[in-house]
């Protein structure tokens, strides 16, 4: 019989025979991955259907697999893993379909049977591995076919965090399974876990190289697959240990006990080596895991992965010669790497960084002395790291002294003539040097008699002395010759008077020697006993019938003390001046009852009032309990006040406060005045809130400029416990960022305020922010501090500097490209605005000629930028931005000495 096909008939047969030749029409269900929306070269990570998922990983290839346009299919690159799993049913079949320009690496599975593109069996999860190391399959499309009858579903098989493998120190490893209401068991002898093994509770703490399997079970589910994590837990060996491995993979632990830049030295008991391409704080212990390499005959640690252990740890450097240093060296170099300590070794050449030392023959480099200027021949003592550049050098020196030269004695009165009874002193400029000397015309040596106080002379002498201080050379001999003078003099006998009574008065006793018919008179000099002057506070004059010095001075009103300068002047029998030495009177200055601006009470209770300088109290009743330290003084009321006496112009008060009764609002009147007795009012706080609430309260309006009262007047609603009072002050608080601007209309002094200040300079593409104790008022700065509110004291002046900040006491708007400080993604800096933007009052930003770049952070040093300098220095150790050692740079961007530098 003959069968008749129409064109729409033929159609549907071929249809239905190409899409037989890739059994696509017998799929339960197929994924197209070019339907899925992904953008190109996309990291793929799992893709989900309705009763499959299917779980991509890049295994052992460091690529993951990836989503391309062109072909419109996934990449697998060779060592990727892709598993599909089914969520409900047992899965009989899966074909995948290739896209274009698909490469030839094998595929292997876990199970079942797969032959191009086709996997056949039975099992609800199957795991696909794209073999070779290099090259790729392009998958376009997967089709999964299920069994007939709903299968037994599978748990999930268990997963470990941390994944398995290497660590160098202890781990707890969790189990978890995405199976809801699943039972996981396990082992960590290597046997397959089943029912029977240890249920997992809670994390299994690994301390040592351990293998754990488990399994996941639950009701309804067949048992998952075996999962297995093998951790090895690294333990750290002796530096000596490294130093004997010569090279490769290490890890070891030791203290830091120097860095440079990035290049450090750590040392245990047994031997120090060197770490290089990680700046590490010196005192730390730390465990160190990196390559092990040989640089020109230094061992180092590169690519280092640090921990710290603990800190403030120290190591004593050992005290060695150059000469044991070079033996080392020329034997095992046993000691490369250790901290010593060379003393007293002869500079004899510098060449930049390089510094050559002796002692006697044998010398050796001294790689980088900083902070102190040393000079060929000097004799110097440091601390270093024994270092390596194809000989034995010594590397981050510290503790770097000069041994210098006692300064030579001086004697008072100066040698030549004195009158019997001179009493010569000696002295040194050397700060805790000791003075030998002898009178016998011999050498002074350490051995000689120690010179304790005046020596009297009573007939012709020569004095000779020496200094000598441990660490020092001892000082050239002085020498002073004393011969007799009979001739008139006139001798006092005291010539320092020292009065702390106002209006005191009182005598000088002046003996004349030689001289029978004296004519004396006084006479006023400036402390060089040479410049003659008056003083209108002190009269002084010879007493006629005593023949004494008689002085009487004014009462001082002022706080500073003050000194006068007098020599008495006599005619002898031959009508020759001969006059007394030089007679220093000093008053001191009054004692004053104001506290000091600016004034900061911590708080505490009302006896800690009593004697404070400056303070007085009304109506204050018993102290509040130790409970409610510091808010302890009491305001229970009205009229209740504190007073404080300043000595200097008022800006602002601030007082803390603590309510201690009901809900009712009470009120600080703060007061001031200018003599103590008439008081107006500043400004009302008010108090109000919750029992227990705590109040930091601070005036916003002015003083009058000759206030030099505050008051602060209580006005009872409720109790209230009074805490810190603190006047001329600006309250600035700052974030857990650490940084904020300011600007104020106050002059502000930073000291010993716990916040530091910054100014910025501006040269070329660098931004450098630079530490300042005083600010003017009405100037742009950057603040660094811990998180909190600081109180910043108002002083009367600030000294003047320029800064690229732009302060500003109200809200204001700045032009697009300004550079404004924030906490964004980059971290805590200056960001450039793309639009005009809108800074608050009392803050500070800088304007867009600031820079050109997008963000400017901190470092360390509070630098940013780079510096665009030609690198000369052939001895620098230069490096890429890799951290990798480069020999010759060419043009480009570098690191040396830590630093990035533009080599043209």
């Amino acid at each position: 019989m003959k069968t008749k096909f129409t064109l729409k008939s033929l159609l549907l047969l071929c249809a239905l025979i190409v899409g037989g030749a890739g059994s696509a029409w017998a799929a339960d269900e197929t994924i197209t991955f070019s339907e899925k929306g992904y953008s190109n070269a996309e990291a793929i990570e799992s893709v989900s259907g309705t009763n499959f998922t299917i779980t991509f990983d890049k295994g052992t290839n460091s690529n993951a697999p990836k989503y391309y346009t062109s072909g419109t299919a996934i990449r697998a690159y060779g060592g990727n893993t892709f598993t599909i799993s089914s969520l409900t049913k047992t899965i009989e079949k899966i074909e995948i379909t290739f896209g274009s320009s698909d490469g030839s690496n094998a595929i292997t599975t876990d199970v079942g049977s797969y032959s191009n593109g086709t996997w056949t069996g039975s099992a609800s999860s199957v795991k696909f591995t794209i073999g070779g190391t290099s090259g790729n399959r392009r998958l376009s499309a997967i089709a999964v076919t299920y069994t007939s009858a709903d299968a037994t579903p599978t748990c999930a098989t268990p997963t470990f965090s941390p994944a398995a493998g290497t660590y160098t120190s202890a781990q707890n490893v969790t189990i978890s399974t995405t199976t809801d209401g699943a039972t996981i068991y396990y082992t960590t002898d290597g046997t397959d876990p089943t029912k029977n093994s240890s249920e997992y509770t809670s994390a299994i703490p690994v301390s040592e190289t351990k293998t754990i399997k488990a399994i996941a079970v639950a009701d309804g589910y067949d048992n998952s697959a075996v999962a297995t994590a093998v951790y090895t837990i690294q333990t750290p060996i002796t530096i000596a240990a490294v130093r004997a491995q010569g090279t490769g993979s290490v890890f070891t632990q030791g203290i830091v006990t120097s860095c440079s830049g990035t290049t450090a030295y750590i040392q245990d008991a047994t031997a120090a080596v060197c770490v290089y391409g990680k700046s590490l704080t010196i005192g730390d212990e730390v465990t160190v895991q990196g390559s092990l390499s040989n640089y020109n005959g230094l061992l180092e640690i590169t690519s280092p992965t640090v921990t710290v252990l603990s800190s403030g740890n120290s190591i004593t450097p050992t005290v060695k010669t150059i000469a044991e240093i070079n033996s080392d060296y020329e034997a095992d170099n046993a000691l490369q790497g250790w901290l010593i300590k060379i003393e007293n070794a002869t500079v004899t050449a510098t060449n930049g960084q390089n510094t050559t030392i002796a002692q006697g023959e044998n010398t050796i480099v001294v790689r980088g002395i900083s902070g102190v200027t040393v000079d060929v021949d000097d004799i110097i003592t440091l601390t270093g790291n024994i270092g390596c550049y194809n000989a034995a050098q010594i590397a981050n020196p510290t503790d770097v002294s000069v041994k210098v030269t006692c300064a030579t004695p001086t004697f008072s009165p100066e040698a030549g003539a004195v009158v019997p009874g001179t009493e010569v002193t000696i002295s040194t400029t050397t700060e805790d040097a000791t003075i030998y000397y002898t009178t016998d015309e011999s050498a002074p040596t350490a051995s000689s008699t120690e010179y304790t106080g005046a020596i009297t002379i009573t007939e012709a002498v020569t004095i000779k002395a020496i200094a000598v201080k441990d660490g020092c050379f001892d000082s050239e001999v002085a020498t002073a010759a004393y011969t007799l003078n009979l001739n008139p003099s006139v001798i006092l006998s005291s010539n320092y008077i020292e009065t702390t009574a106002a209006g005191a008065d009182g005598t000088v006793i002046v003996t004349y020697e030689n001289i029978t018919t004296p004519v004396a008179e006084v006479k006023f000099y400036e402390s060089d006993g040479e410049t003659a002057t008056t003083y209108d506070w002190i009269i002084a004059e010879i007493n006629e019938t005593t023949n004494n010095l008689d002085y009487v001075i004014s009462e001082n009103t002022s706080s500073e003390a003050r000194t006068a300068y007098i020599k008495v002047y006599a005619l002898d029998n031959n009508a020759e001046d001969v006059y007394s030495e030089l007679i220093t009177v000093t008053q001191a200055g009054l004692v004053v009852d104001y506290a000091t601006l600016p004034f900061k009470w911590e708080g505490g209770t009302s006896s800690d009032f009593n004697g404070l300088t400056g303070v007085t109290t009304s109506g204050l009743g018993s102290d509040y309990a130790a409970s409610n330290a510091p808010y302890r003084i009491k305001f229970d009321s009205t009229g209740d006040y504190i007073q404080i006496k300043t000595d200097g112009e008022i800006y602002k008060v601030a007082v803390d406060v603590k309510m201690l009764g009901g809900n009712s609002t009470s009120t600080i009147t703060v007061q001031g005045s200018a003599d103590g007795e008439d008081f107006t009012d500043v400004e009302t706080l008010e108090i109000s809130g919750k029992q227990n609430t705590e109040l930091n309260l601070e005036t916003t309006k002015g003083f009058a400029t000759t206030d030099r009262y505050v008051r602060l007047y209580f006005t009872k609603g409720s109790n209230v416990g009074v805490g810190a009072i603190t006047i001329n002050l600006v309250r600035k608080g700052i974030s857990d960022a650490g940084y904020a601007t300011f600007c104020t209309t106050s002059n502000l002094d930073f000291t010993g305020t716990g916040v530091i200040a910054y100014k910025a300079t501006v040269a070329d593409s660098k931004v450098t922010f630079t530490e300042v104790s005083q600010v003017p008022a009405n100037k742009g700065m950057l603040l660094k501090g811990d998180e909190g509110t600081y109180y910043i004291p108002v002083v009367a002046s600030a000294t003047d500097f320029e800064t690229a900040l732009v302060g500003v006491t109200t809200a204001t708007e700045v032009a697009a490209g300004s550079f404004v400080l924030m906490n964004g993604e980059r971290g805590v800096g200056f960001y450039k605005t793309n639009n005009a933007f809108t800074v608050g009052a009392n803050t500070a930003y800088l304007p867009a000629t600031a820079s050109a770049r997008t963000f400017i952070g901190f470092s360390d040093d509070t630098t940013t930028g780079i510096s665009a300098t030609q690198m000369n220095d052939v001895n620098s150790e230069v490096y890429d931005l890799q951290g990798r050692r480069v020999a010759q740079p060419q043009r480009g961007l570098y690191i040396v000495n830590g630093k990035k530098v533009v080599v043209k």
